[in-house]
């Protein structure tokens, strides 16, 4: 996959996982690799290792984008 393959399905990935809030995120991506069999192992774990980060840094992100939005 090229570099911007894998950024669309990590983004592919999180839409999902935020569209599923009762299901653990564990599960989204499990059935998320399941039905996209073409994705490889490299592929898969570069993926997962991006979600992962935006997971762990959700609220921060948040933060972030909601101070740009507030005049100075």
């Amino acid at each position: 996959m090229t570099p911007s393959a894998r950024l669309a399905a990590a983004i592919d990935l999180l839409t999902a996982i935020e569209d599923t809030p009762r299901r653990p995120a564990d599960a989204v991506a499990n059935a998320f690799f399941r039905e996209r069999r073409y994705i490889g192992g490299g592929d898969r774990r570069a993926i997962s290792a991006r979600v992962w980060a935006v997971l762990r840094h959700w609220r921060r992100l948040a933060w972030w984008i909601g101070r740009g939005g507030a005049a100075p």
